[in-house]
């Protein structure tokens, strides 16, 4: 005996809760447990190529390849010297300074994290970036994004 209703049964039944009043109540399960779901999805980690301690630094590394609603910097606890910046790449390749209002769904970006200058101090630092999702029927959710650096030490000149 098959008991998983067939696609035809599930179809019918949303259908008559919503005609009946009930939609709501579903809708909400859903919304409720697609936020749950986000709150406990851990945050994205990326890491981008070692440093070293006075010498000159550029990397970029992507975050995202969407039109996600808006990546915004956090935080972050980079060594004097060194300043974090957030560039968009449209299709054609053009480089942009970030603005999330600039993305549509007829611009999509490739959202960019460019680490820039020179490291002043060794050590392990972090940027945090949050992307918030475009509005549905459920509100916005917020994903986030932890980029480690890793400064090493300035090898001492023999």
């Amino acid at each position: 005996m098959n008991l998983v209703p067939s696609s035809k049964f599930t179809i019918g039944l949303l259908t008559l809760s919503l005609l009946s009043g009930c939609g709501e109540i579903i809708i909400g399960t859903g919304c409720i447990l697609g936020s749950a779901s986000d709150a406990l999805s851990p945050s994205k980690k990326l890491n981008l190529p070692n440093a070293q301690e006075g010498t000159s630094y550029q990397q970029k590394i992507m975050i995202q390849t969407d039109s996600g609603f808006g990546i915004e910097e956090v935080a972050n606890n980079l060594p004097a010297g060194l300043t974090a910046e957030l560039l968009g790449q449209d299709k054609n390749g053009n480089w942009s300074a970030y603005t999330p209002a600039y993305i549509t769904p007829s611009r999509e970006l490739n959202v960019w994290l460019q680490v820039s200058g020179t490291p002043e101090k060794h050590g392990r630092y972090a940027i945090k970036l949050s992307n918030t999702s475009r509005p549905s029927m459920c509100g916005s959710s917020v994903s986030y994004y932890k980029v480690q650096l890793n400064v090493e030490k300035a090898e001492p000149v023999k």
